[in-house]
C-alpha cells in the first residue's frame, strides 16, 4: 500500500463522516484485564462509501505505518508543549511533544482494534549523534501483536538505546510524573544517562 493510500485512509480515520464521536476502545493492560477506555477522536463509521483505501496489512505494519503517519504529520517543539490538548486536537493543529505524538498513535491503534498503551519515562542519547539535547521526559507506547507486548515510538520513529520506563498506562493522566495541588515552582530539573565502556 503506498503512502497516499495509508495518508487518505488515516485522515479518513480521524476527520471522517462522523464529528465528535466518543470512541469507546478497549486496552488490553499488564495484568490482562480490559479496560474501557473513553478517546476523543473524530472517527468514521464502518459504511464509509466514496471506495475507502484498505488499511495496511494487519500486525507490525499497520502500527509502523500508523507511526509514520503522526511522524510526519506532527510537528515537535517544546513550545507547543499543552497538557489539555486531546488527541483530536493534535491531529487538527499538527503541533505538540512527544506526549502528542503518543496519544494520537494511541488513539488510532485503538480506533483499528490494536490494543495500545501509553508508557512514560526516559530516553538516553546514547547512539545519537553529537551534541546531546538535555534529557527529558518522554512518552512512547506499547502495542499487543501476536501475544506480547512491542514498543513504539511515533515520536523518534526509529529504535532507540537505553529507554528507560517508569510508568505505563491509559494515557497520560494515567502517569503523571507528579501531582502537585496549590502554588509551586520548579526549581530545577535535570535528566541524563551516560553509556558505560563495558556491559554490567
Amino acid at each position: 500500500m503506498n503512502h497516499f493510500y495509508l495518508n487518505q485512509f488515516l485522515h479518513r480515520l480521524a476527520v471522517g463522516l462522523v464529528t465528535g464521536l466518543l470512541l469507546l476502545a478497549f486496552s488490553a493492560c499488564g495484568d490482562e484485564r480490559e479496560i474501557p477506555v473513553v478517546i476523543d477522536i473524530e472517527v468514521f463509521p464502518a459504511q464509509l462509501d466514496a471506495n475507502p483505501a484498505d488499511p495496511p496489512p494487519p500486525g507490525w505494519q499497520r502500527v509502523q505505518a500508523i507511526c509514520d503517519f503522526v511522524h510526519a504529520h506532527i510537528a515537535f517543539g517544546y513550545e507547543y508543549a499543552r497538557v489539555t490538548r486531546t488527541a483530536s486536537e493534535a491531529y487538527e493543529e499538527g503541533v505538540g511533544v512527544c506526549r502528542d505524538f503518543t496519544h494520537l498513535a494511541v488513539a488510532f491503534c485503538r480506533a483499528l482494534n490494536i490494543p495500545a498503551r501509553y508508557c512514560t519515562g526516559y530516553i538516553s542519547e546514547a547512539g545519537q549523534p553529537q551534541p546531546h539535547p538535555p534529557g527529558d521526559f518522554a512518552a512512547w507506547f506499547d502495542v499487543f501483536l501476536d501475544g506480547h507486548w512491542h514498543t513504539f515510538d511515533a515520536r523518534n520513529n526509529v529504535p532507540r538505546i537505553g529507554r528507560v520506563l517508569m510508568a505505563r498506562g491509559r494515557d497520560a493522566a494515567d502517569v503523571a510524573i507528579a501531582m502537585t495541588f496549590g502554588t509551586n515552582t520548579l526549581q530545577s530539573f535535570r535528566v541524563w544517562a551516560d553509556e558505560t565502556a563495558e556491559p554490567r
